[in-house]
């Protein structure tokens, strides 16, 4: 069998939905976590100051490089990487002088200025966003959705009109209730799942952000996050999945792909979903920030269904095919 060495974050657990394709396509499969730790602390000082945890992040580098360093990997496969210094990856290299490094952005590489310098250690990068590709010269990739968000036929029977979950962030907040307070107002049943990582986060955002965050409540947010389960279950039963992305992000969201597996209406603001290849007009809405406004036409039409061979491209064993070569 051929070897990775597969190394990512863990949100969600996509992560094991990616170890789960590359055993399809005949990998063993070493993987390990981009973090030493997954606490809420050391998320944040990894993402505002790294070298607070330096002593923290060098021993779980080294357990990785003492862990590897007799394997002999076809593979390093590495999404985000955001702990680990030029010291891991040019130590993993000499380490692995015949591998292939791939590496995969699906965040905005604004959110993650520490990773910049250790671009040089790969032979290949891949970025959702077209914004980074443009800068850095990485190949445009857009996300993929999972098997469980594959649903064949268009379900027909559903709970809720519109539904929008995720997490809380300065300059999106805002857009996000003034989106859905419109929904509302035009007699449409929504529902709606505001995420932040706890009541600490909004005490800061209230500080520091007063007049998007001054009227929030601890009631109005939830503190744990939904499982992928919990997610698929709800975003199934709604007709539309509405979609804001953080400001200045060009890459589509991973939500607007699991729309695109179950077949479900999209609105969203970024405007870029317009050049891609399951863009159709009858089943997403593309919204300007400065002037919430709907077409109810939208609303009363059936879903278009988009070719399969286009909704099984995004495919998250596919989206992994392709920048492996297999």
């Amino acid at each position: 069998m051929k070897k990775v060495l597969f190394i990512s974050t863990t949100f969600n657990s996509y992560y094991k939905e990616i170890i789960d394709s590359f055993e399809q396509i005949g990998y063993e499969v070493d993987w390990y976590s981009d973090r030493p730790s997954n606490s809420i602390f050391t998320r944040a000082m990894i993402r505002l100051n790294p070298n607070f945890l330096k002593r923290k992040i060098k021993k779980y580098s080294n357990m990785i490089l003492e862990n590897t360093k007799n394997k002999i990997y076809d593979l390093v496969f590495v999404i985000l990487g955001q702990s680990f210094d030029e010291s891991f990856w040019e130590k993993l290299k000499e380490s692995n002088p015949k591998s292939k490094f791939v590496y995969y952005l699906w965040d905005s590489s604004i959110n993650f200025n520490c990773i910049e310098k250790n671009y040089k250690f790969f032979d290949i990068i891949y970025s959702f966003d077209k914004n980074d590709c443009a800068k850095f010269g990485f190949n445009f990739h857009p996300l993929f959705y999972t098997k469980q968000f594959y649903v064949p036929t268009v379900n027909i029977d559903n709970k809720f009109d519109f539904v929008y979950i995720g997490t809380v962030k300065p300059g999106r907040y805002k857009i996000v209730n003034d989106i859905l307070n419109k929904l509302e107002s035009a007699g449409l049943k929504g529902y709606k799942f505001f995420y932040l990582h706890s009541k600490k986060v909004l005490t800061y955002y209230k500080f520091k952000y007063k007049n998007e965050f001054k009227k929030v409540k601890a009631n109005d947010l939830y503190f744990n996050l939904l499982s992928k389960d919990e997610c698929f279950d709800i975003e199934n039963k709604s007709r539309i999945i509405v979609d804001v992305p953080q400001p200045g992000q060009l890459g589509l969201t991973i939500r607007i792909f699991e729309a695109l597996g179950m077949q479900k209406k999209i609105i969203t603001t970024n405007s870029d979903i317009k050049n891609y290849d399951f863009y159709n007009e009858d089943n997403i809405y593309i919204l300007d920030n400065e002037n919430i406004s709907f077409d109810s036409n939208f609303f009363t039409k059936s879903y278009s269904p988009i070719d399969e061979g286009i909704r099984k491209k995004y495919f998250v064993l596919n989206w992994l095919k392709y920048m492996i070569g297999e």
